[in-house]
């Protein structure tokens, strides 16, 4: 998949598992970041910001290993000649929230070829960048002075004439999750001979050895790398012919050239022999990383240890009858939409798209393949709702003009199309819940029209089905039916509705007081007062669970469930017996008999049948 964006003159290009088919044209830098650390024990995310001369930042963003550009390493992107000034390319990786290592080079882009520009995310850098996660990579500052970034341990020169760069082959790419092409760490660098290198203070060398070798690093039992109980390994990467520097490298006078830092810092230095099936650590052959992130997280609760951001915060989760769909704050400019299946293994990370637009409110609704969710316009100022097309995410649909930023629902027309229905509360005299078209984005039509504004909130049951629920606010009646054919539901109770879901086809919704309602058990009867828990424990979001329990994350961040029954609950309110893990909740969803939930980092899932 590619995700063009023109800024500041450049085109950015993410390209994922790079083949001739997506090769960049012509009058471009391929960057290729590789990395000596491993994933994720060490490292689990990728941050990127591309500058020019001038020191307009034309991208800023973060993205989690496993997803978007950080797939596999090399993680690969292009950037496409927009300008003859010089750009600069940083990386970062991130541990959580911790900023662990950086790497930058400001070069030219050539106007007649591709050319590769390599990039190391270096065990030997950490500790020569100052800042968090949650700060803009641009904004980063390392300990080196103007003009110099961290390259092998050292502060070097920043610039690198485009000249200097080899031409892009694919060929030269592995991937670290293809065991045909990576390279196992564990029982490649097993066996070494322990060598001491020689220090000028300006070069650290070794002679070369008589036969084909892989340099490693022994470190302390529980540092960096990869570790067997005793002892920890960091590979050092060969750049021979890469003009990058960074790693080892062939010296014409003879002698290998080590990265200054191995020198610098007294690290114990060890060979491992090159064979067929330990080939020489390169980008051709990357280190062999495992992405997922196994977390006990609890007695019978599975973490899916998928951070969408390290930045987060996670502000949803929705569910269709194959994945769920995570969403969250990419950047200050861009949320991420991260699709997993419902059978998730621990330590899965999932697809992810990011899309120019900032998520605004908690809401979203999915109706395969569509996932819809209110955001501001990429200029921070128009509320807008916007659909995307997880199958064709490089081009998410904007409908709607300042509208209420906290409803979403996608229903299905008799057509069997996909509608998007919101409310428009905003446009002056004339609010209304509106029905577009997913397919034809602008034509909208009003189902139901209202003549003051009203803060609208809406659901609709299992995947985008017929069945549509809207309640425009406080003081005002419920609407629910068959899209489009909704009609006035006039509970007896309607303290201030801020959230509508539905429990076995029955409306369930809050109010801004911690207290929880449902609409009677027939047509005829009654809405009820489940409970009125309170601020803390009362419910911020619902959600229904497929046994006739409702599920709630309350004001304290806590899940909350009991039993309904036609007159009410027939259990006592209680936190949710899922585990430790479930604090600090930021969104819940139940779908097919399991329990789904998320707080800043992770997605956790409980089946029912396992909640007492």
């Amino acid at each position: 998949m590619r995700v063009p964006s023109v800024l500041a003159g450049l085109i950015f290009v993410f390209v994922a598992g790079c083949s001739a088919k997506h090769d960049p044209a012509p009058g471009a830098i391929l960057v290729a970041i590789d990395t000596n650390l491993k994933v994720p024990d060490d490292l689990d995310g990728i941050g990127l910001a591309i500058s020019d001369s001038k020191g307009v930042v034309s991208e800023d963003l973060m993205f989690p290993l496993g997803t978007g550009i950080g797939a596999t390493f090399p993680a690969t992107f292009a950037v496409i000649r927009g300008t003859s000034l010089p750009v600069t390319v940083r990386v970062a990786g991130y541990k959580g929230d911790t900023v662990v290592t950086v790497r930058e080079a400001t070069t030219t882009l050539p106007d007649d070829r591709t050319a590769l520009l390599h990039l190391d995310l270096d065990y030997l850098n950490e500790g020569m960048v100052a800042g968090n996660a949650n700060e803009l990579v641009s904004k980063l500052t390392t300990t080196c002075a103007t003009g110099t970034t961290p390259i092998g341990g050292i502060c070097q020169p920043i610039t690198l004439d485009s000249l200097s760069l080899p031409d892009y082959k694919t060929s030269a790419l592995g991937s670290s999750t293809d065991t045909a092409s990576s390279i196992d760490i564990d029982g490649c660098y097993v066996g070494g001979t322990s060598i001491t290198p020689t220090s000028t203070g300006t070069a650290c060398t070794v002679p070369v050895p008589g036969s084909s070798v892989n340099f490693g690093l022994t470190l302390p039992a529980g540092s960096a790398g990869w570790c067997n109980g005793a002892s920890c390994v960091v590979p050092i990467l060969s750049v021979s012919g890469s003009a990058s520097g960074g790693g080892w490298d062939l010296d014409p006078d003879g002698t290998i050239h080590l990265p200054q830092g191995v020198c610098d810092k007294a690290l114990p230095v060890f060979t491992a022999p090159v064979t067929s099936s330990c080939p020489a650590f390169s980008l051709q052959h990357p280190a062999h990383q495992d992405y997922g992130a196994i977390v006990d997280s609890g007695t019978g609760v599975t973490d899916g240890g998928s951070a969408v951001m390290p930045r987060g915060p996670i502000s949803s989760i929705s569910a269709d009858d194959t994945s769920l769909y995570v969403i969250s704050a990419a950047s200050s400019s861009a949320t991420a939409i991260e699709q997993l299946p419902l059978d998730f293994t621990p330590g899965q990370r999932g697809a992810m798209v990011t899309v120019p637009y900032v998520v605004y409110s908690g809401t979203s609704a999915v109706h395969s393949p569509y996932v819809a969710l209110p955001v501001l316009s990429s200029g921070g100022q128009t509320l807008t709702m916007l659909a995307v097309d997880m199958t064709d995410a490089s081009a998410p649909q904007a409908y709607g003009s300042d509208v209420d930023p906290s409803n979403v629902a996608l229903a299905t027309g008799a057509d069997g199309g996909t509608f998007l229905v919101y409310i428009d509360a905003y446009t002056t005299g004339a609010p209304a819940l509106y029905a577009d078209n997913v397919a034809a984005p602008g034509d909208a039509s009003v189902l139901i029209a209202n003549n003051t504004p009203a803060y609208g909130i809406g659901a609709t049951p299992d995947d985008g089905g017929s069945f549509v629920a809207f309640s425009l606010g406080q003081g005002r009646p419920f609407y629910a039916g068959t899209f489009p054919d909704l009609t006035a539901v006039v509970p007896s109770l309607n303290a201030n509705p801020n959230e509508v879901s539905f429990v076995d086809q029955r409306l369930v919704w809050t109010d801004n007081t911690g207290s929880l309602y449902a609409s009677g058990a027939t047509a005829s009867s009654s809405a009820v007062l489940l409970t009125d828990g309170g601020i803390s424990t009362g419910p911020e979001a619902i959600l229904a669970g497929g046994d006739g329990r409702v599920f709630w994350v309350s004001k304290d961040k806590t899940i909350y469930e009991a039993q309904l029954g036609d007159g009410g609950f027939t259990t006592t309110p209680a936190p949710a017996n899922v585990g430790s893990a479930a604090t600090g909740v930021t969104s819940i969803a139940v779908h097919g008999g399991t329990l789904y939930w998320t707080d800043t980092t992770g997605v956790y899932r409980q089946a029912l049948s396992a909640i007492p």
